[in-house]
């Protein structure tokens, strides 16, 4: 798999794991799952870097 692919699928997966822990568990870990929603946008912008990059 190629090196952008991989970290957008990587950041896709840890926004959908950081809305799951902000609607399930919104008092315990509602403030970690805002840490990865942004930690997976992070991932997603590099990504997308990465491929426009060539």
């Amino acid at each position: 798999m190629a090196r952008y692919k991989r970290s957008i699928f990587l950041g896709m997966i840890l926004i959908s794991l950081g809305i799951t822990l902000t609607t399930a568990l919104g008092a315990d870990l509602g403030s970690v799952g805002i840490v990865l929603i942004g930690v997976g946008g992070f991932f997603i912008i590099a990504g997308i870097r990465l491929k426009n990059k060539g």
